[in-house]
């Protein structure tokens, strides 16, 4: 009866006496009651979250391999549009419906669009890249950082870092003095319940980053750095949930061999970490840009942690619910549900507005003509001739030298009639060579050519291949001997028989020499046999190239494409 008293005492001389007190003493005396009352209310009412037998729901919702797209609309506009500005419709109703919600990204974020290539490579200015200022807006809780992230300049790197008002997080990236490159993990609390968010990022890194992007720093195997700070967030901090943030596929299989080929960990290894490190209640996998589970479900079985992919290209959201109940004054989880929400063919006109000047400036950067026009549509099979001619015409100084290729095929895409008799544009080479590839010369035996010739030797055999392994001839011939293997390989200029123990001078992406696809591990590439690297993409030099009056054409591209006097 005493505290009622006194209780009611405090509010009356706050709420009855203090209008009449005039004096700045009786003000801070009422500042300090009120504190008092404040204190003395969360002491003598516990929240809903210390109650035995009281329940909540944790809701999260995931994007990932967004790889800085607004919006494809611009560059595919016979493809389902994809992107953040379609997503950002979805995560605004999440919102609304739940306010505590987390929002996380898996990695690849920044770099893969024209337009944060544009910004990434065309300006160093002090303005956040226009993914950031959405990803801002809708208020990401945090992002793991992804291979092609780190791509650009490390000056790009930081300065993207900074713009961003949520943490980037990759636990098993280390300087080369043992510390964390960036924070391991970050800790939320929704509704009473802790959450610990622990980032890994691929440690397949180096078979696709340059050297010299990557010189400082070290990549830790995921399950080792798993073990090292799942009892950190557990002990330490005292989490309720642990959600592996993870930019990593999670088929062990795929690029295995290519990880062994290069002495680095295991670059998919987020299905091994879900069956081994069960003291985790999720995993968001990244990189493999799969959607999973495509259909509302409340069980997942594929891994003893339950593992759940976003796709890509902002093509939807992955939503993720647990249902909690306190039990011993602790968290138990009782139940999930998980599904993925596809986006809307609707775009946010709030978000664009917000980005409207930046997507200007990637729309005139991407209509820039060359002096050549698009005079017809070709077949498939005469653009893939065309374009693997062209590419090698362009790295090739003078049309009689030694110099061979060995480069990627281009990318088809859909054309249209309304396309016919206009300049071919940069956006189309946006479209033909999407990845942001520059290219590296290397003395090459025959024998290590022929290896490297693996995958096109299954195309004229009909088999089935990897794409990111298939690597065209540029400058020499590879045919197969009475329809079998071995390729025979000849040099265009006299038809003479490439030796395998001679050296040759090759083109190729800095990719494929780093190691993607294991394909340098296989065929015993060494470092010392590179010569120079290229300071523009395979895709700017072909763009130079067309822009040039004076340039030929490959005759096989004349079907199609035809030089203009004017741009």
């Amino acid at each position: 009866m005493e505290d009622t008293s006194c209780f009611k005492s405090l509010l009356f001389k706050v709420f009855v006496l203090s209008p009449y007190q005039k004096s700045i003493a009786s003000a801070r005396a009422i500042g300090k009651w009120i504190f008092v009352i404040s204190i003395a209310l969360s002491r003598s009412y516990p929240s809903l979250a210390d109650v035995p037998g009281s329940r909540t729901t944790v809701v999260i919702a995931a994007t990932s391999d967004l790889h800085g797209w607004l919006s494809t609309n611009s560059l595919f506009p016979h493809e389902k549009p994809r992107g953040i500005l379609y997503v950002g419709p979805i995560i605004e109703k999440l919102r609304e419906e739940y306010p505590q919600l987390i929002l996380l990204d898996a990695g690849d974020t920044l770099q893969g669009s024209p337009d944060n290539f544009y910004f990434n490579y065309n300006t160093l200015t002090d303005r956040p890249l226009p993914i950031i200022k959405l990803m801002n807006r809708l208020r990401y809780d945090a992002m793991v950082l992804g291979n092609h992230d780190l791509e650009p300049p490390f000056a790009v790197l930081e300065k993207n870092r900074r713009s961003s008002h949520f943490p980037w997080l990759a636990a098993n990236l280390l300087k080369k003095n043992g510390l964390p490159f960036l924070p391991p993990y970050h800790i939320l609390e929704r509704q009473g319940v802790r959450v610990g968010i622990l980032g890994l990022i691929t440690p397949g890194t180096p078979m696709w980053i340059d050297d010299s992007h990557l010189e400082n720093l070290e990549f830790q195997d995921m399950f080792e750095a798993t073990q090292k700070w799942l009892p950190v967030l557990k002990e330490k901090h005292e989490v309720d949930l642990v959600i592996g943030l993870f930019h990593s596929g999670h088929n062990a299989g795929y690029d295995q061999w290519a990880s062994l080929n290069e002495g680095v960990p295991l670059a998919n290894a987020a299905g091994l970490v879900a069956d081994y490190q069960v003291g985790m209640d999720l995993i968001i996998s990244g990189h493999s840009h799969r959607i999973f589970p495509k259909r509302r479900t409340d069980d997942l079985r594929n891994f003893r942690v339950p593992v759940v992919s976003p796709g890509s290209w902002g093509e939807g959201v992955s939503v993720i619910k647990f249902f909690l109940e306190k039990d011993q004054g602790k968290w138990q989880t009782k139940g999930r549900e998980f599904e993925f929400i596809q986006a809307s063919s609707a775009f946010s006109e709030k978000l664009q507005n917000l980005i409207s000047h930046d997507m200007e400036l990637v729309r005139r950067y991407l209509e820039t003509p060359t002096a050549v026009e698009l005079i017809a549509i070709p077949n498939r099979d005469v653009f893939y001739k065309c374009g693997a001619a062209l590419s090698h015409q362009v790295l090739t100084v003078n049309p009689g030298n030694s110099i061979l290729s060995l480069l990627p095929r281009w990318k088809w895409r859909e054309m249209s009639s309304r396309e016919l008799q206009n300049p071919l544009k940069r956006l189309h080479l946006f479209r033909w060579l999407p990845y942001d590839n520059f290219l590296v010369q290397a003395r090459l035996f025959g024998k290590q050519i022929r290896i490297l010739l693996k995958s096109y030797q299954r195309l004229l055999e009909d088999k089935k291949y990897r794409s990111s392994t298939l690597l065209l001839p540029g400058g020499f011939q590879a045919e197969l001997q009475n329809d079998q293997g071995p390729l025979e390989l000849k040099l265009m200029q006299d038809e003479e028989t490439m030796p395998s123990s001679e050296l040759f001078l090759v083109w190729l992406t800095n990719f494929h020499w780093n190691g993607g696809g294991g394909m340098r591990g296989e065929a015993l590439i060494h470092a010392s046999q590179k010569i120079l690297k290229t300071q523009q993409t395979l895709r700017d030099l072909v763009f130079s190239y067309l822009q040039t009056p004076t340039s030929e054409l490959p005759s096989i591209c004349a079907t199609f494409l035809k030089k203009t006097k004017a741009f």
